[in-house]
Formats: structure tokens, sequence, C-alpha cells
């Protein structure tokens, strides 16, 4: 009858404090998960204060049950004393260590409790351990690895899902670069075809602007050649003599005065 109520601070005190103490290592025993009838094995875990009995009240037993509420059939049965001593850690407080012969039970999953004798009550917030016991080591030692293997699978399968999603954003991302290159290639083809046409409009100006300087050129020479000869023309009119100079009236007659015209082309 005195089980019920260390039935009830156990649970209690679990969903109060498994979450942190799993969170930080503390309040559970660790150890191997899958053990043989026969085995020695060790748990160990570190644990503060809660809400079962100080580590004063001791001393401490570990306890295998079928049932983690201790219902069930069967008593729990005996493993041994658990050796508690001042963690040196700064984070906790004790460390509890239980090393026990796994005792010749049906196969199937156990609870390891810390408990004082005939596991009335628990210590501190050290909820206690879990364990598979198989008939045989050897096939404690395959179903490690069978568990060992599945965890395996499913870590493969969760990095090919997460490299398939990498792989998807990848090929979008490479679509994605394609297009833009593609847009940048028409862009720049589009350019160098406008740099193209500019360059033959330049071209173009630029011959007809040697054009029309070869014709201004030209037009002005012809210019310059018909100053020229206008003006030499023009002089050569101003040296002729004149009609009046040249003529000497004797009477009714009319005659052209040589000597003047000799000393005028002198």
């Amino acid at each position: 009858m005195r089980r019920v109520p260390l039935a009830m601070v156990i649970a209690v005190a679990s969903l109060l404090i498994a979450p942190s103490a799993a969170s930080g290592g503390g309040s559970w025993l660790n150890g191997p998960q899958d053990v043989g009838v026969g085995q020695t094995i060790t748990l160990h875990g570190t644990f503060g204060s809660g809400a079962l009995a100080p580590v004063s009240a001791g001393p401490w037993f570990g306890y295998l049950v079928r049932n983690y509420d201790l219902k069930g059939p069967g008593e729990p049965g005996f493993l041994g004393a658990v050796d508690i001593r001042p963690s040196e850690s700064i984070y906790c407080c004790w460390v509890a260590s239980l090393t026990f012969i796994v005792p010749d039970v049906p196969t199937g999953s156990y609870w390891v409790h810390v408990c004082d004798l005939g596991c009335h009550t628990g210590v501190g917030d050290l909820i206690g351990g879990r364990v598979f016991i198989a008939a045989t080591a050897a096939e404690a030692r395959l179903r490690h690895d069978l568990r060992d293997a599945r965890a395996r699978l499913e870590t493969a399968r969760s990095s090919s899902e997460s490299l398939r999603r990498v792989r998807t954003g990848l090929e979008d991302r490479v679509e994605l670069l394609e297009r833009e290159i593609s847009n940048a290639e028409g862009e720049i083809g589009m350019l160098e075809r406008g740099r193209d046409r500019v360059a033959a409009e330049l071209a173009t100006q630029r011959e007809r602007a040697n054009g029309q300087r070869w014709i201004v050129l030209v037009l002005a020479v012809v210019l310059l050649l018909v100053i020229v000869g206008w003006a030499l023309h023009a002089r050569r009119w101003t040296d002729l003599p004149s009609p009046r100079s040249e003529i000497v009236t004797t009477g009714d007659v009319v005659v052209p005065d040589p000597d003047r015209k000799l000393a005028l082309r002198r």
C-alpha cells in the first residue's frame, strides 16, 4: 500500500522535472539501452534537489520494475546500492552510479528506479533510467545494432530529404540564373547592335563631312582663281591708254598719236 504514494510522487516529479532534466543532461540514469541477462552494466547520472527526498535521507538503492508507476505483476527487483557523491561540476549537485548484474527476467523494457530500501521514496530530482533486457547478450547486441541501424537510416533519410530540398532550391536558382544570363545576353546584343549602328552613322557623317570639306575647298580655290583672274583682267584694262589720249585731232582729220601710245607702253 505504501507504493501508491511513491508512484504519485514519481509521476508528478517526472512531469515537472523531466523536460529540464533531459535538456540539461541530469535527473536521468544513463547507460546501455539494450542489455542481456547476466551482463554487468553501470548506470550513472547527475541530479540536484527536487520534489523527492534529500540525499541525506539515504541510503539509496536501485530497483528494477516493469512499469514506471510500479504497478504490475511482481515485486520491484533489488539491484544493489547506489553510490551517490557530490558532483565536481558547477552545474549540478550530485552524481549517482549503479552497477549491477542483469537479473534473469522476461524479455522486455524495464525501469530502473533509485529509491530507499523497499522503494518507498526517491531522491532529489533523479527519475531513474530505462533499459531493454534481452535473453542473451548476443540478442542485446543485435537489438542495439538494429536500433543503431534504424537511427542511421532515419538520419540518412532526413539528410536525403534535406539534400533533395537543397537540390530543388539549387535547380530553381540555376534556372533563375539562366534566365538572367539569357536576358543579359539579349541586352548585350541589343547594345552591341546599337553601338554598331551609331558607329556606322558616325562613319557616314565623317565621310559626308570630308566630302563637304573637299567641295568647300574646291569652291574656295575656284573662287580664289576667279578673283585672281578678275583682278588681273581689271589691271590689264587699267593699264590700256585712254582712247582720247591716243588720238590727236588735226583739223577735221583724227589721227592716232603713235608717240603717246609708245610713251604709255614704256
